[in-house]
């Protein structure tokens, strides 16, 4: 594995993701090595030769650059308010220093010069922070340079009222390390993938993640702290994965662990991700693998079915979305 450390103009960048406004990325590139990834094109943006999984660049200096970026978009902030609010004098307000809380940041809050969609805002108008869009923000090497963790800190430090909120997506259970900080950032929520509850298959199709085990083991520590948490089981296998039976367990179980929601989608039939998960699989895998690439729409409406069904058997409770 090599890991290069890199220094970062910006933090934040707009996303269209829905539900988020902004995307954190203190990552590039990805140690988990997930035999159906299809991120493997980003190689060829990164300087890097090695094969995608086996390389990661650490921002640095991401922390530093994400408090600056605060900083201005307060500033900003505070000038639109002065020059918006009206005159308090003669409505009874007292004129006295500002309290330590009141001189905090302001944090992320949107500002006329940055309107917000209404889906990357909470109903407390709070932005939403993605942590991240192009690889797991808790990268094996997050345990020792603790990028996502000073990134996490900046974020709370800038609570108020409308600070933001952090949405996290992640494969490894070192997430739980955090929840001191998870805590000060209320609204926040984790979200896990789980793409099998079997943790040696697991080690053979995402060999640099944490095993599901762990992984729902973390979500457990979470959610008794009171931080929301969600499951997300994606890609959903062929073969694997896909029977009402299969994904039912994978239900259950984070119904167990204190998930308040949980999300599925397919597998994306990108030649690296098929090819990465023909050169593990059984022939009979394969076999599901080429069936679902020969006839897509069909396989998709017999897996809605199968979520369905699956949603039915476990007896849920909470909300089970498809996002294909």
């Amino acid at each position: 594995m090599t890991v290069r450390e890199v220094v970062c103009k910006s933090a934040l960048t707009r996303t269209g993701i829905p539900g988020a406004r902004y995307a954190l990325n203190p990552y590039t590139g990805c140690a988990h090595a997930c035999v159906y990834c299809y991120a493997s094109f980003m190689t060829r943006f990164s300087g890097h030769t090695e094969r995608w999984g086996t390389w990661v660049d650490a921002k640095v200096n991401i922390a530093e650059v994400l408090e600056k970026e605060i900083r201005c978009k307060s500033a900003r902030r505070r000038k639109s308010e002065k020059l918006t609010q009206p005159s308090l004098a003669g409505l009874g307000e007292s004129a006295k220093p500002a309290s330590h809380e009141s001189r905090r940041s302001p944090g992320l809050a949107e500002s006329p010069e940055e309107p917000a969609t209404p889906d990357s805002l909470d109903s407390a108008g709070r932005p939403t922070v993605l942590l991240s869009s192009v690889t797991d923000p808790y990268q094996p090497v997050e345990a020792s340079l603790c990028l996502t963790r000073a990134c996490l800190k900046a974020l709370a430090n800038a609570a108020n009222p409308l600070a933001p909120e952090v949405s996290i997506l992640t494969k490894s259970a070192l997430v739980a390390r955090d929840i001191p900080i998870l805590r000060d950032l209320p609204g926040s929520e984790v979200g896990m993938t789980i793409t099998a509850l079997d943790d040696a298959l697991a080690r053979q199709i995402e060999p640099g993640a944490s095993a599901p085990s762990t992984r729902l083991k973390a979500l457990e520590q979470l959610a008794s702290q009171s931080i929301k948490t969600w499951v997300f089981i994606s890609p959903v296998l062929p073969h694997y994965g896909d029977s009402p039976a299969a994904l039912a367990a994978v239900m259950k179980r984070a119904r167990e662990a204190g998930v308040s929601r949980i999300g599925v989608d397919r597998l994306n039939l990108y030649p690296a991700a098929m090819a990465g998960l023909a050169r593990i699989s059984r022939p009979e895998a394969v076999q599901a693998l080429r069936a679902y690439k020969s006839s897509p729409q069909e396989y998709l409406a017999r897996l809605r079915s199968s979520v369905s069904e699956a949603a039915a058997a476990a007896d849920m409770g909470i909300p089970v979305q498809v996002f294909f």
